[in-house]
């Protein structure tokens, strides 16, 4: 008996959280080591020291352990589905719902998403999680390879303290300078990790990626779909070519109809030329019903699907429950446009 798409991609998501578990068990052993080097350190410091620097390290457990287990998930998902998000001046900031980063974890549910934007939108930090966890890592190992002649010969001096104890106040200090020097190494990989995609939409802000576009619908054509999210920044001249172009190698495609412009008609339009009106998902910001009527004639127009292939996100980014349930509505609907999809084929 062949397994259905959601069958198979619920196989690969438990065999993605049996691996996320083991890596996320070993980074606990890590960081458990860690916890109890800095409480052993700190006990000779006085109590309010050792919650401090109990309190850095599990900060530190908690942000390295998330960004791994994400990019752990997405990397073994196997993406058996290509989806296409077009995203033009559709900015997400104050406390507008950052449809984003609902869009842009679908890896971890098999679904790959290229999104096209506007140059003008800033990418949000989930666009950018899938490569927080390498870059991290990177960094830390970088960093340790770098401090590795002077932290050698004192953690083998921490291992005879804990068999014999400190043997005077300035390993103490020492062993507080080697806890330090390892809490700044595990914040600058952080810091640089994080701060590393804010720093290029700064500074490459106003670059057009069109001409990176045809490599890539010929990866996906030939199977090679890229895990996580793809964004791709694309300028007002090259728009229209690269709808286009992206159209003829996508699966299903997610268009935003909260406020329907002539421009969003044509994406409509081309949408449901090249892939049929079967392969698109809508979204909007506000009930189905109260869409405008000139919506509904767009609509009609395209032959496109109707109210109940409309998926609603809620207007501020505060209301967690609605956004729960917008994340799980968005993938189930992706997953019915791709089983109308394969039953077309």
């Amino acid at each position: 008996m062949r397994l259905s798409l959601r069958d198979l991609i619920a196989s690969d998501r438990r065999r993605a959280r049996l691996f996320d578990g083991l890596v996320s068990l070993c980074i606990a052993v890590v960081f458990a080591g860690f916890l109890y080097a800095t409480w052993f350190v700190s006990q000779y410091l006085g109590a309010p020291m050792s919650a401090f620097a109990a309190a850095i390290t599990i900060a530190l457990a908690l942000v390295v352990g998330r960004w791994t287990s994400s990019f752990v998930r997405g990397l073994l998902v196997r993406q058996r589905i290509q989806a296409m998000w077009l995203r033009r001046f559709q900015a997400e900031g104050g406390e507008a719902f950052r449809t984003s980063r609902v869009i842009d974890r679908l890896a971890r549910d098999g679904i790959s998403t290229l999104t096209l934007q506007d140059r003008d939108v800033r990418l949000s930090l989930e666009q950018r999680h899938h490569r927080l966890a390498p870059m991290f890592w990177t960094v830390t190992g970088l960093l340790l390879a770098a401090f590795g002649v002077y932290l050698a010969p004192r953690v083998a001096l921490f291992g005879s303290s804990v068999r014999e104890g400190m043997q005077s106040f300035g390993e103490v200090l020492i062993f507080a300078e080697v806890w330090m020097l390892a809490v700044l190494i595990l914040l600058a990989a952080i810091g640089t990790a994080a701060a590393a995609g804010p720093v290029e939409t700064f500074f490459f802000r106003n670059r057009d990626d069109y001409a990176k576009l045809p490599r890539l619908v010929s990866r996906i054509a030939a199977g090679r779909r890229k895990r996580g999210a793809v964004v791709l920044r694309i300028s007002d001249a090259n728009w229209r070519a690269a709808v286009v172009s992206a159209l003829a190698a996508v699966d299903v495609v997610v268009i935003d109809i909260s406020q329907v412009t002539d421009h969003i008609a044509w994406e409509i339009r081309e949408a449901v030329n090249a892939r049929g009106s079967a392969a698109l998902v809508f979204i909007c910001r506000e009930p189905a019903d109260g869409l405008s009527p000139q919506t509904f004639r767009v609509l009609e127009a395209s032959g496109a699907p109707r109210l109940p292939d409309i998926v609603v996100y809620p207007g501020s980014r505060r209301d967690r429950s609605k956004a729960r349930a917008f994340a799980s509505a968005i993938r189930e609907a992706i997953y019915s446009a791709m089983d109308r999809v394969s039953t077309k084929r």
